[in-house]
């Protein structure tokens, strides 16, 4: 199980059942969010670490540490297993689309036109401000569009999002931002763009990088929680400030690569996302389903 509701009615409903209860851990559980801290979280938090039959599992490092400080655990009780990707990204990376057919059938990108790609909620923290900011003055005299994979899913992102667009219909780059929502194609729409940016201002993992990776994307991402976990050992470069201007000089010096080191880093890329292949996760859960038993 994961989430709130779940792992909670999970924990007390099977207590004295001899059924163990593996808890899946998907966020970074800090003082970031207010909510993990109010009176209703901190009776869950004493119910699962007084739960001796509920072991957890984290998708990263930094999310493992961070619930071990936040249920004061044993680290005993909790171990790291990553998210996986969808067999499709892997397929799509081996045959990158430089023709972007899907693209230009949707909105008219040319095979000429460079993509700075993202996925994710289109809200605050996933940091859709940062690359409208360090994308914006540099549309139209550096050929690029912005293609945006995503969809709002609450009020505040709304709200956001909202304010966001009313700015772009007013702005002379209008025509270079594209929201195209929720798509079941997002392996085609990767493998036809150029660049993958990723500012996250919270990510204890980032399953869009790993997807980028097995695609042969060349990524810039914020360094922080389990970000720098995911995208070790690839040319990504990740920047520790939110200041859209160093995304911007990132994503310039990319657009400067030389094809042989386009090349090499999404060598480096799909090496590294092999790690979450969907079998190498599905053995892990078979580990600590089976070490619970």
């Amino acid at each position: 199980v994961s989430a709130f509701t779940p792992a909670l009615i999970s924990s007390i409903a099977l207590i004295g059942m001899n059924v163990k209860v593996i808890f899946g851990i998907h966020d970074i559980y800090d003082d970031r969010e207010k909510i993990y801290f109010s009176f209703k979280y901190y009776l869950w938090k004493k119910i699962l670490k007084f739960s001796k039959h509920v072991t957890f599992y984290a998708v990263s490092k930094a999310a493992l540490k961070a619930w071990i400080k936040y249920l004061n655990i044993d680290s005993k009780r909790i171990t790291i297993i990553p998210n996986s990707i969808h067999s499709s990204y892997f397929i799509e990376g081996m045959k990158k689309n430089k023709l972007k057919t899907i693209l230009n059938k949707k909105i008219g990108i040319s095979s000429q036109d460079k993509v700075v790609l993202f996925v994710g909620r289109t809200e605050r923290k996933k940091g859709l401000d940062i690359v409208y900011n360090s994308l914006k003055t540099y549309l139209i005299p550096k050929k690029l569009h912005l293609v945006v994979v995503g969809k709002p899913d609450d009020t505040i992102s709304e709200t956001f999002l909202n304010n966001m667009t009313k700015e772009i219909q007013n702005s002379i780059w209008k025509d270079r931002i594209h929201f195209l929502g929720l798509r079941n194609d997002v392996p085609k729409i990767m493998a036809e763009s150029d660049i993958l940016l990723h500012p996250s201002r919270r990510e204890s993992f980032g399953l869009v990088l790993a997807e980028g990776l097995a695609v042969g994307l060349p990524i810039v991402a914020s360094n922080l929680d389990g970000i720098p976990e995911v995208l070790d050992g690839t040319e990504s470069i990740i920047i520790k400030h939110e200041d859209p201007a160093l995304y911007t000089n990132s994503l310039l010096s990319i657009l400067d690569w030389s094809d042989e080191k386009i090349a090499i880093a999404a060598e480096k890329g799909k090496k590294q996302s092999q790690r979450f292949k969907t079998e190498i996760i599905k053995k892990s859960i078979l580990n600590i389903f089976n070490s619970s038993l």
